[in-house]
């Protein structure tokens, strides 16, 4: 069991409905306003390109931990319709650390579009003194954070309807050691990201990169404000 750490924004968009008629408008005086919490997810099909940043220690254990990392993304892919690119550029979607004395890290989904310096993801906690098994895990878990998956918490599940023990996610404190996705974990991906219909114009394969996706605003947090002009 590992730790880690999950990193996220509060982002809100706020909608101001038009009026239905001027009586309704008069009798309050007042403008509501609805506020969401947006989404964290990337669009379906999009591109999502990332970095390693720690080019000055190329070796072979670096390029042991960066096959993981590899590896993990390519299980997500076989269920979510996304795709990972490497770029050997600082300036990607997300940056990917071994920095040690960061620890285990990452930035909850689209929340790496708003990092404009440094890693979005630190796998610090990995040690090629142990078998691969708990690196995978870790890499595993860091990636299920970068396509918007939350810790799944025994009592509180916040990515299904209920606890999933065998989570990729499940984290009591520290980090499950899980290796596989789970029914649960898959069944998210699919609905969440799913495969584009065969007869969509370009076919299944038409894509394009972030950031130009168009974000998908889910009801996690609504507010109702009244306009404090009056």
């Amino acid at each position: 069991m590992i730790n880690c750490h999950q990193r996220h924004f509060t982002r809100l968009r706020i909608y101001a409905p038009p009026c239905v008629g001027k009586d309704e408008a008069d009798s309050s005086n007042r403008t509501k306003f609805l506020v969401l919490e947006e989404s964290r997810l990337w669009s379906s099909q999009t591109n999502i390109t990332y970095s390693f940043l720690d080019k000055e220690k190329e070796n072979l254990e670096l390029y042991r931990k960066k096959a993981l990392v590899t590896t993990a993304m390519n299980e997500y892919t076989k269920y979510a319709n996304v795709r990972f690119q490497e770029k050997d550029e600082d300036a990607t979607n997300i940056r990917i650390s071994f920095e040690s004395e960061s620890g285990n890290g990452a930035l909850v989904g689209t929340d790496a579009l708003m990092a404009n310096s440094g890693s979005t993801v630190n796998l610090g906690g990995m040690d090629l003194g142990r078998d691969d098994t708990s690196n995978f895990a870790m890499a595993l878990h860091a990636i299920g954070h970068v396509l918007g998956l939350l810790h799944e918490v025994k009592g509180n599940s916040t990515n299904f309807k209920q606890y999933d023990s065998f989570s990729v996610m499940a984290c009591s404190g520290k980090v499950s050691d899980r290796t596989e996705l789970s029914d649960s974990d898959k069944a998210w991906l699919t609905l969440n990201y799913p495969k584009a219909p065969l007869n969509k114009p370009g076919g299944p394969d038409d894509i394009w990169t972030a950031p130009s996706f168009a974000p998908r605003a889910r009801c996690q947090l609504i507010l109702f404000v009244e306009d404090p002009r009056g």
